[in-house]
């Protein structure tokens, strides 16, 4: 969090207070300004595999509410902008929720964000109330989504101090995550901690002291380890072999307006830096900006004036999962599924309980997925299509079952993704003998392999498959498949932690067959 790059040595005396407009240098652009506070700050960089658009979550300083002292830096939250543009044009979409794990008005600064296992971590500092000075302790807190919109906070984390901001969060070459941060009660020099699992860490100890500096960040780029820090009069630039050994060369940026608080986004031979400025003097006013990174005599150099950024879209394939409980991760085999491909595919659940053709339309659940930006979309429903549902739900296999799914697949064929139709799972009912009992979802099968044939729709029969699983397995086995009932009874429709695994890998290798490009995406 950039908290005394304006204010400098004279402090708060020559304060202008918000909506003052002495300018500084004309320089470029700007790339976003948050359109409520006009107070970008501390931006860092993540791709929405979701949405399949660069986001940026910046710490939303409120420059333009007048206050005491400095308030205007406190009671803030994590702003949100996202391009679909390559980054060249940016939107505000609004603020981070869910991280409020404290009651009253609080402060959120700094945000640092990565995947991993398609689970999203988020790292911010954390200031109790609204301080109008620079009192207060600060932490470091993790919270984790699966989407970039919901979050859950995991832990205030127990670092160096009780005066620790900026986190920025790397895999080291040895294995373990490195998280580098600014220790304020240790002359404001950059200090690390080590996790394996991304939420327990301990600390190392101080790891840049040259200086007194914030914001630290770390990335590797052309063969070499990289740490941008911003000392407030433009960013240090530190490079190293292993990410622990550090040698400072020219810094960047340090032109007025000076460049602050830095993330750094890498792409192959292509590095490109996100920053904020304040473009007035001695205005609270901070706006975000973007330019690419060169190398020249070993070292990184920075010409912001380049041309505007052009982005490269993350190597990921986005597979929506839509159908009723049998495919959900609650009781359905989505988990299973999306446990076998690697990190290159989002899987996006929105499958949802108690659904059928008509009603997942009926009450505007189809839509996000017919904008989804999906590149499959896999198609289940039957269960609770069938007589006996109530007229809310049912459906005729031979007619409104056929032409929901055809409206379906037609709509993702218009969207630009390839649709994928799934036979309903089995119900593990058992005749005397051991084997599945045919029951009413057998029409609604056949409908959905006679309309994949005459619209000439990839088709995942699993259907077949759990039919022949279940026979072969016999009547105990078959049984451990399903999800345990509050009774202890098996519930021979949803599936249990077995079930869920096994087909939802029946799943995804049939998928996989079916697209032969997506085995090297795939799991072992």
């Amino acid at each position: 969090m950039k908290r005394r790059t304006w204010l400098g040595a004279a402090g708060l005396a020559g304060f202008v207070q918000p909506g003052g407009h002495a300018q500084a240098p004309a320089g470029p652009k700007a790339l976003f300004r948050d359109p409520i506070y006009d107070g970008a700050a501390d931006p860092t960089i993540v791709w929405n595999p979701i949405e399949k658009a660069w986001w940026i979550f910046y710490t939303n300083r409120r420059a333009t509410a007048v206050g005491i002292g400095v308030s205007w830096c406190h009671g803030t939250d994590i702003g949100i902008a996202s391009s679909d543009d390559n980054g060249r044009t940016w939107r505000y979409r609004g603020i981070t929720e869910g991280l409020k794990f404290e009651h009253g008005t609080n402060t959120f600064w700094a945000p640092e964000i990565l995947w991993h296992d398609r689970v999203c971590h988020m790292y911010f500092s954390y200031v109790r109330g609204v301080p109008n000075d620079w009192s207060g302790e600060r932490h470091i807190v993790h919270a984790t989504s699966r989407n970039l919109w919901d979050w859950k906070v995991d832990r205030v984390l127990q670092l160096s101090s009780d005066y620790v901001i900026d986190a920025c969060v790397e895999r080291m070459p040895a294995g373990q995550w490195r998280m580098w941060y600014k220790d304020e009660r240790n002359h404001s020099h950059t200090y690390a901690a080590d996790s394996r699992d991304l939420s327990n860490w301990e600390p190392v100890g101080p790891v840049i002291t040259d200086v007194g500096h914030e914001g630290p960040n770390v990335f590797h780029w052309r063969g070499s380890w990289w740490m941008i820090t911003d000392h407030w009069k433009g960013l240090g630039v530190y490079k190293s072999t292993d990410a622990e050994h550090w040698t400072r060369g020219p810094n960047i940026l340090d032109d007025q307006p000076f460049g602050h608080h830095a993330d750094v986004l890498a792409q192959g031979d292509r590095a490109f830096i996100f920053y904020f400025t304040h473009p007035e003097s001695n205005g609270p006013r901070t706006y975000l900006y973007g330019a690419e990174l060169e190398l020249k005599d070993g070292w990184i150099v920075c010409d912001r004036h380049r041309p505007s950024l052009d982005l490269k879209p993350a190597d990921t394939v986005k597979i929506v999962l839509t159908g009723d409980s049998t495919v959900n991760d609650e009781g359905g085999w989505g988990t299973g599924f999306a446990a076998r491909f690697g990190p290159e595919v989002f899987v996006v659940n929105l499958a949802k309980n108690g659904r059928s053709s008509k009603s997942f339309r009926d009450e505007g659940l189809w839509m996000p997925i017919a904008s989804s930006r999906a590149d499959y979309v896999l198609i289940q429903f039957g269960h609770n299509d069938v007589p006996g549902k109530g007229a809310d739900r049912e459906t005729d296999p031979e007619t409104t079952y056929r032409a929901n799914l055809a409206r379906y697949v037609d709509e993702v064929r218009a969207a630009g993704a390839v649709p994928v139709l799934v036979t309903s799972i089995v119900r593990r009912n058992l005749t005397a003998d051991g084997k599945v009992k045919p029951d009413s979802l057998v029409p609604y099968v056949a409908a959905v392999r006679k309309l994949a044939a005459e619209k000439n729709v990839a088709l995942i029969d699993l259907y077949q498959l759990t039919l022949e699983q279940c026979n072969s397995l016999g009547p105990a086995a078959c049984g451990e498949l399903g999800a345990r009932l509050a009774d202890g009874k098996i519930d021979n429709t949803h599936l249990g932690p077995k079930g869920k695994e096994t087909i939802g890998a029946m799943a995804a290798k049939e998928l996989v067959g079916l697209f032969p490009a997506l085995t090297k995406l795939g799991r072992a």
